[in-house]
């Protein structure tokens, strides 16, 4: 019996579950073993962006027992926030806010380091100790986008959270979703029922074109001025979209008379 699953392609998207911060390092041998490149692998943000996280983390909830961290200063290499106990007041109708400590961080010279005794203060250190060093979910989702990019999907969504696949496509994302799995994030495709292969068609057609009007507006201020290597990347472009625009061909009936008058 022939096997027709996936034949126009595949509705794409993921769902992270128990996803628990991990090192890197750590992560480039299961890449290794699925037979993904080191890049699939998110870099660390940097410690600035893990104190951020380590605070949005501790802020949690944080109001049932009547705290709020509240910022007194951000910036790329200093971070203090107040710890802020807030109370209803004996009328019931307003509340108190009293300022009990701080909370602060900076890259030098101790950027393991978070500043203060106070309890609150504590679990913020506890909870960036666990994320110094690590990727978590906020860190996957650029390298998932960018990944189904480069295998010729389509955004579904204009926030990137549903792509269409093209089915010569779908075995290469599922070696990426065997590979999310172990991470911790399942990555689903969907068929297409026959009635939203239009909507997929139209939305592919719009991807091409968006593409090709970028492309052929850098053409045409080419003034002979630019680098070789300008030239050859807009040549690697061109030959890409030329790609793409055959594979949404044989899977959609998209046509690409355009793409070969515009790459021509």
């Amino acid at each position: 019996m022939t096997n027709t699953k996936f034949t126009t392609g595949a509705f794409c998207f993921t769902r992270a579950r128990g996803l628990q911060p991990r090192d890197p390092d750590d992560l480039q041998p299961l890449a290794s073993q699925h037979n993904l490149p080191n890049d699939i692998v998110p870099s660390y943000a940097g410690d600035r962006a893990a104190i951020g996280r380590a605070i949005s983390q501790t802020s949690s909830g944080l109001h049932r027992e009547g705290y709020l961290l509240r910022p007194i200063r951000r910036s790329s290499s200093e971070v203090i926030y107040a710890i802020v106990r807030e109370q209803k007041n004996e009328s019931g109708k307003t509340l108190d806010h009293q300022q009990e400590g701080t909370v602060s961080w900076a890259a030098e010279p101790d950027a393991a380091t978070v500043q203060s005794s106070h309890p609150i203060a504590r679990r913020v250190a506890d909870n960036y100790t666990l994320l110094r060093g690590k990727i978590t979910s906020e860190d996957w989702s650029a390298t998932i986008t960018s990944y189904l990019d480069n295998h010729d999907a389509v955004r579904i969504r204009g926030d990137g959270r549903v792509y269409w696949v093209p089915p010569q496509r779908v075995a290469t994302v599922k070696q990426l979703g065997a590979f999310l799995a172990e991470v911790g994030i399942d990555l689903i495709l969907c068929e297409l029922e026959p009635e939203t292969k239009a909507v997929v068609q139209a939305v592919a057609s719009e991807s091409i074109e968006d593409q090709l009007d970028k492309l052929q507006a850098e053409v045409v201020n080419f003034d002979g001025t630019q680098k070789p290597s300008t030239y050859v990347r807009r040549l690697d472009e061109y030959q890409r979209l030329r790609q793409r625009a055959t594979l949404y061909k044989d899977a959609l009936g998209v046509g690409v008379e355009r793409a070969e008058d515009v790459l021509g």
